[in-house]
Formats: structure tokens, sequence, C-alpha cells
């Protein structure tokens, strides 16, 4: 299967300059290491609701004159699909580390965030205050999100 994961804000963030963030998959207790993405932000930006705020499978910078005139809404670049070997007994989770101060924590982040799942059979936005979803904080700005149950309800049950 292909996948690849977007954050998506459900409430405009603030990311300052100099703000990273930077996830990856792990499949069954397997960092899968193409799946790394990064996105570093060299200018202020308010990302809008709905916007891609980070995406795996890639490394980039934010720069606002990459948008004509420094006009329109921001968003960072899409995902990179990578190949991942899943099951239907296969565990997936999504490990971020933020330097933002609104997502550097557990609370906030849940109340901010959605995730958007890309390369499964309906390509699909969740929020991640769902009861399905477990959340480990390990440190500020440090988290692993169990995301097993929106693979298989994207794959349709399959994975």
């Amino acid at each position: 299967m292909n996948i690849g994961v977007e954050l998506i804000p459900e409430k405009a963030v603030t990311m300052a300059a100099g703000d990273y963030i930077r996830m990856w998959l792990w499949v069954d207790g397997v960092r899968i290491e193409a799946t790394e993405g990064y996105d570093y932000f060299e200018h202020t930006a308010t990302i809008l609701a709905g916007k891609r705020l980070a995406a795996t499978g890639r490394s980039s910078r934010f720069l606002v004159h990459n948008h004509p005139l420094g006009l329109g809404a921001y968003e960072v670049q899409a995902p990179k699909l990578v190949s991942c070997s899943l099951d239907v007994a296969s565990c997936v989770h999504l490990e971020i580390f933020t330097s933002n101060a609104v997502l550097i924590d557990p609370g906030l982040l849940l109340d901010h965030i959605g995730i958007r799942l890309l390369g499964t059979q309906n390509d699909q936005s969740y929020p991640l205050q769902r009861p399905d979803i477990k959340i480990d904080w390990l440190e500020r700005g440090h988290f692993t999100l169990d995301i097993t149950p929106l693979v298989r309800l994207g794959a349709g049950g399959r994975a």
C-alpha cells in the first residue's frame, strides 16, 4: 500500500520563523525511514484551517516568497507517498516532533490538528479528537499517535 500523511489544522495555526514539524511512520514497531517528513518555516506564517501544515515523505523549507506576491493561503508541499507493507494485523503509528508553541502540548495538538491519510482506498481527513486515536506524549513537542484505526478505515477494512 502507498501511504502519505498530512497534518491539517482544524483551526488556524501560526508557525513562527524557525518553527519545524518532523514526523514519520512506524509499522509494527519498525520505523519507515522513507516516510520521514520535515517542514521548516523560514518566515512566520499562519496556516488556515483545512490547509496542509506538515506532510510525510519529503523535506521542505517554507518560504513566503514561493507564493506570487506573497498572496494566497499558505500551505506546505504535498507528501510523497511511500510503499509500506501492511496487512490486517499491522499497527501503524505516526511520530511527531515540533517546536511550535501551540502544538507542543497534547491538549492543544488535539484541539488544533487533524490528519489526512493519502493513498488509501478513501483519501480521508480525520480530527485527532477521536476516541479511537491514542496519543502518547513523550515530552514537550514529541508525540506518537496510534493511527491504526484510521489506516484500517481508509483501506476499507483491508489493512
